[in-house]
């Protein structure tokens, strides 16, 4: 009996099936999905961005400055 125990301790399950692969776990196909959905959330958010970036440099006007004979700006 004892023989059985340390023969298998040594030597292991020789028809042990292989370990998964890492990313097994993952479906290629769910995660390219959902990568395009948020690329185009991203690229729908920096329109916005660019269109509020625009507003707002219309509803400021230009600063002019003016420096006055001294040196200082008036």
């Amino acid at each position: 009996m004892m023989n059985e125990v340390f023969k298998f301790a040594a030597y292991g399950d020789k028809h042990a099936p292989p370990p998964p692969r890492p990313y097994s776990i993952f479906d290629k196909n769910d995660i390219e999905q959902r990568t395009a959905k948020l690329r185009e959330e991203v690229e729908v958010l920096k329109a916005s961005l660019a269109e509020l970036k625009a507003a707002r440099q219309q509803d400021r006007p230009d600063v002019v400055m003016t420096f006055g004979d001294d040196g200082i700006i008036a």
